[in-house]
């Protein structure tokens, strides 16, 4: 991918490897994207984070049930290390409505 550091020799970005070949759509589009295509690749990246994390966990701790897995991403995406605060500079605020 041209501007990226990465070449097509280092990531098989093929139809053969749907998941990379959708990255890659993603990442490097044919065009400028609307605002409203812009929010859905962002939609879409944050899907596959998640995705990603449910993966990682499940390697992590194989014997764990579904719901397990579950629970611990839900934690991971409410607490996660490094980014109590979210993910913007500044100072913390404190919340006004707590938590679930």
């Amino acid at each position: 991918m041209p501007g990226h550091g990465v070449n097509d020799q280092d990531m098989d970005a093929s139809p053969a490897n749907p998941v990379l070949h959708r990255l890659r759509e993603l990442v490097v589009p044919e065009a400028p994207l609307s605002p409203a295509a812009a929010l859905r690749v962002a939609f879409d990246l944050a899907d596959a984070g998640t995705d990603m994390m449910r993966l990682s966990l499940q390697r992590r701790h194989p014997g764990a049930s579904e719901e397990e897995i579950e629970a611990m991403l839900r934690d991971w995406l409410h607490d996660r290390p490094g980014a109590e605060h979210g993910d913007a500079w500044g100072r913390p605020v404190p919340e006004r409505i707590p938590r679930p």
